[in-house]
């Protein structure tokens, strides 16, 4: 039952790679200015105003101006209207004082209408309409004093629509303070969806700033990028900067042409990319500098150059890269410039990669290409030697009770027929691939055998890949990921990883740990940075974007 090895075949492919602004203090103090009107009706309003002052550490005081208007009949000055479809805006500004420089303002606005369908804001706007084809947006605006410079606003918005189908933005926005002056903004943003007839891609956006030893943010210099990492069932996109801040994260359906046929994986990946996009709130005027995409189903040479010239097409980006999802993945798991990834989640697959741009890959088109493993071969194999164990045609082993444990079926025969009816969902049987190696690790004979099996295929796919970048006997580093491998099974792991050290004495082994769409985004920085992202960059990817 053992298919032959895999086949040799490898591909060398290469790429080359292809703002707001300083935030600076205003030396003079602004005047605070706070204004409310209320006009319950025609009559004209009056106006009082009142002034006082306002002392800066270091600096003249500005005037204070306190402006209320009042109707003829003394009504407390807030801001109503009886007009339903036009409500009246009051703005609040307080100064805010810094340490030996100017003021400061921070402005909220608020809204508030007599009509009884929509609610009135008291200290911020909160906006709800059953308007189902706008919806309507909330701020709230807070100031944040610097040490020594300027303070810049903070913005939480909120929204909220009865439109089935159109997503719902929530954006929070807190200021932060830098070492030497303007303090910049982190977002976090979610998108949500109603429209039940489409995959609803949910979106999370946490976006960080980064001080500078001078004081102001770096963003106004940094350019755009958005990268993919597309799987067989998910695909997540990532919207960041050059200086390493992820702006935005989106998860939505898979964009594997394998799944969806090219033109639907290509539309898909489009409208993930601009939902991304509208979470960092990126302007359409503003460009992004490059697109990375690394996708299941980018397997054969021709397949890589047809996804390249379709998601190229598309102008998302000045320079667009698309390849194999594994070449992410690789990244992901290490930085060294050589290195030989193997992924063990569903299917198997292995590829690597030289400090020269020279890579390695297979064919990975399953049997055909003498593929063995993954975690729905191995799940088959429990099944396999579960049933031949009862009815006699096999050796004994623990896995025949095991399975019927599992799905709490009388027989192995049972659970067959089961999943040959429909009774049990197909997809149930993946669940075996764990049940086998909790059957070996008892010491269950058959299962054992079956795990071995599985370490000859990942030392075998590593020899391979290395062989071919003459990385065997040099230094290099071999990344596990994929559920199966990154579960760390010990009677798996410690094979692999003891093969590996008498194959390779100087190579290391790694398990993934940060997610793939991390390592598409380290493969545009590095882009952007002309090939190799600054350990910092790379930090700031890793810490904000944790396995």
């Amino acid at each position: 039952m053992t298919p032959p090895p895999p086949a040799d075949g490898t591909t060398s492919t290469t790429e080359t790679p292809p703002p707001p602004t300083p935030v600076s203090a205003d030396p003079t103090p602004p005047a605070s200015t706070a204004q409310h009107t209320a006009t319950p009706d025609n009559a004209a309003p009056t106006t009082t105003t009142a002034t006082q002052a306002t002392t800066t550490s270091g600096a003249a005081s500005p005037a204070t101006t306190t402006r209320h208007t009042t109707t003829p009949d003394g009504t407390t000055p807030t801001t109503t209207t009886a007009d339903a479809a036009a409500p009246t805006t009051t703005t609040a500004t307080q100064s805010a004082t810094t340490r030996g420089s100017a003021s400061t303002t921070s402005t909220a606005p608020h809204t508030t209408t007599a009509d009884s369908a929509r609610p009135t804001a008291d200290t911020a706007q909160h906006t709800a309409t059953a308007d189902a084809a706008r919806p309507t947006a909330t701020t709230a605006t807070h100031s944040t004093t610097t040490s020594s410079g300027a303070s810049t606003a903070g913005t939480a918005q909120h929204t909220a629509t009865a439109d089935a189908a159109r997503p719902t933005a929530t954006t929070t926005t807190h200021s932060a303070t830098t070492s030497g002056g303007a303090s910049t903004a982190d977002m976090a943003q979610h998108t949500a969806t109603a429209d039940s007839a489409r995959p609803t891609a949910t979106t999370t956006t946490v976006t960080q700033s980064a001080t500078t030893r001078g004081g102001a943010s770096t963003a106004g210099t940094a350019r755009l990028f958005a990268a993919a990492d597309g799987g067989n069932s998910k695909t997540d996109v990532v919207l960041g900067d050059s200086d390493g801040r992820i702006l935005a994260r989106v998860t939505g359906p898979t964009t594997s042409p394998h799944v969806l046929g090219l033109p639907a994986a290509v539309a898909q990946l489009a409208e993930l990319v601009a939902q991304a996009r509208a979470a960092a709130a990126l302007p359409a005027s503003v460009e992004l500098d490059r697109l990375s995409v690394y996708v299941a189903g980018a397997d054969l040479p021709f397949e890589v150059e047809q996804l390249n010239a379709a998601v190229g097409g598309l102008g998302l980006a000045g320079v667009t890269v698309v390849d194999n999802d594994l070449f992410a993945l690789l990244r992901a798991g290490t930085s060294a410039p050589d290195a030989v990834g193997v992924v063990c989640g569903a299917g198997i697959n292995a590829a690597g990669r030289r400090a020269d741009g020279a890579t390695s890959r297979f064919p990975a088109l399953g049997p055909l290409s003498g593929d063995w493993g993954g975690g729905r071969h191995l799940a088959s194999m429990a099944l396999y030697h579960a049933c031949r164990a009862e009815d006699g045609r096999g050796p004994a082993t623990a896995l025949a009770d095991a399975v019927c444990r599992h799905f709490g079926r009388p027989t192995v025969e049972a659970v067959a027929i089961a999943l040959h009816l429909g009774e049990l969902p197909p997809a149930r049987l993946d669940e075996l691939s764990k049940v086998l190696f909790t059957v070996a690790a008892t010491g269950d004979e058959v299962a054992s055998r079956v795990v071995r099996r599985l370490a000859d295929e990942i030392e075998a796919l590593v020899r391979v890949a290395a062989t071919r970048l003459d990385l065997l006997d040099r230094p290099y580093t071999v990344v596990l990921g994929g559920g199966v491998l990154t579960a760390r099974h010990p009677q798996l792991h410690d094979d692999v990883v003891a093969r590996i050290a008498a194959m390779s004495p100087e190579a290391s082994v790694t398990v993934l740990s940060s997610p793939p769409v991390a390592g598409a985004a380290l493969l545009a920085l590095d882009a952007l940075h002309d090939g190799v992202c600054p350990a910092a960059v790379e930090a700031v990817v890793r810490k904000t974007l944790p396995l």
